[in-house]
This record gives C-alpha cells, structure tokens and sequence, in this order.
C-alpha cells in the first residue's frame, strides 16, 4: 500500500513540475503591465463608442490563412454610411503578441473600408477596429477565425 501511494505522489508531483516548466516556457510575459490603467482606458472607450453612436461591421466573415482582405462598413448614429472617416487595423493573436500587425484601410466606391491583411496561422484572431473623425475617436473590437487553406 506504500508503494502504490509513494507512486502516485511522485507521478502526480511529476505532472505539476511539468506543467510549470512548460508554462513558463510558452508564457509571452507580463498580461497586463498596468491593469489599472488599463480598465480605465477600456472604460473611456466603451464610453466613447456609446456617446459617439457609430458601429462598425465586418462585411465578409470567411477568412483563410495567409493574403486576406478584411472589409468594414462603419455606420453613424442613424444608420447611414459614415464617410470621410479614417479606418486602421490591428490584427492580433489572441494568445500571444508575436503576430500583431497594423492595418490601414482604403476607402471603396461603396463607403466600405478595406484592407489587405496577413495571417501568418489559420485559427482565431482578433480585430481591433479604430475609427477616427474630426478629433473623435471609436474603437471596435471583433473575433475572426482564419481558416487552413484549402489544397
């Protein structure tokens, strides 16, 4: 019976070390430097989006790994089509810092916005959505998922 419980304590011990070992070699570093800031900044652009009425829409929903376009249409508080607003990107991993890309838009004939984008992996990623008019400024935020091209 000592045996058995001997062994299952340095097995179960074995697992805890390994898990640690690998996450701190797979950890990109600090989450969040100053969380507190932080809030209060996700606060004020929450605050921001709600007074100013725009929204912001992802035209096309698939995404494949690798080149991409990411098309926007951004609406003003009635529902029309905001024009002359300058649109930027910042394409992210959601897991890790590595891939984050900024993105300008180009302006369509349409009054939609797009950029030519680049995934370097197929999976989630995430889309930060600035819009910028007269000195105001909105922040969108969207989840993609980039699927493995197809052979």
């Amino acid at each position: 019976m000592k045996i058995l419980i001997i062994t299952i304590t340095v097995v179960v011990l074995s697992a805890v070390i390994a898990t640690i070992i690998i996450g701190k070699q797979t950890f990109d570093g600090t989450v969040e430097e100053k969380p507190y800031e932080q809030g209060l900044l996700w606060d004020k652009i929450r605050s921001n989006k709600y007074e100013s009425g725009w929204s912001a829409v992802i035209n096309n929903r698939k995404f494949k790994k690798g080149d991409d376009v990411v098309s926007i249409s951004v609406f003003d508080k009635y529902g029309k089509p905001l024009s002359d607003a300058s649109v930027f990107l910042v394409v992210s991993r959601p897991s890790t810092t590595t891939y984050d890309r900024n993105y300008e838009t180009m302006r369509r004939s349409d009054n939609s916005y797009a950029a030519k984008v680049y995934f370097p992996l197929f999976g989630y990623w995430d889309i930060k959505i600035t819009v910028a008019k007269k000195g105001e400024s909105v922040i969108f935020e969207e989840r993609i998922f980039a699927e493995e091209e197809q052979r």
